[in-house]
């Protein structure tokens, strides 16, 4: 009888291993969730600042304040008419204008906000004599990025080494966001 009883035990045990080992692997362990969970944010993020550099190389002034939350300090840029972008935007196009953020680095992320440094290269024809598009690169670019209830990510900031020090010193410049 001994015999049989620790048969059963043993049985019982691998049964319940098994049983565990299964749910795991249809679920996840919590570590594993978490960084599905971190890793989609953070690629939603990135996809909200694509999406505006995408508006801001091509789009239309409706096209980069979707991609702006309602009360960034960015939308000052774009209080005119769509007339008005309309003409600066086709002085953008023929300069070839582009803009890429680059080097994304230092992301924090939580469940409503995001900042994060990038490089922004701006590539544009109109600057040289010859019409040869350049790219002027900005280092230590500040991005910030909020949470809409809806779930989607939109920009909120975009700030300069030099606003970023202004911020720091507590100085206002009128005419710019802060």
């Amino acid at each position: 009888m001994h015999h049989s009883r620790y048969r059963r035990l043993v049985a019982t045990a691998v049964a319940t291993a098994i049983a565990a080992l299964l749910l795991l692997t249809a679920c996840g362990s919590p570590e594993e969730e978490g960084s599905v969970s971190l890793a989609s944010s953070q690629d939603d993020v990135y996809a909200a600042l694509d999406r505006y550099q995408q508006a801001k190389s091509t789009g239309s002034r409706r096209d980069i304040l979707a991609t702006l939350t309602p009360d960034s300090p960015q939308r000052q840029f774009y209080a005119g008419s769509d007339e008005d972008f309309d003409i600066t935007r086709e002085a953008l196009n023929i300069a070839k204008y582009r803009l890429e953020f680059i080097k994304r680095r230092d992301l924090t992320i939580d469940d409503t906000e995001a900042t994060f440094y990038a490089d922004s290269a701006e590539t544009r024809s109109d600057t040289s004599e010859d019409g040869t598009p350049s790219t002027t690169i900005r280092p230590g670019i500040l991005i910030e990025v909020k949470r809409r209830v809806d779930g989607t990510w939109l920009v909120h900031d975009v700030v300069s080494q030099r606003r970023q020090a202004d911020r720091e010193l507590g100085i206002t410049v009128p005419g710019q966001p802060n």
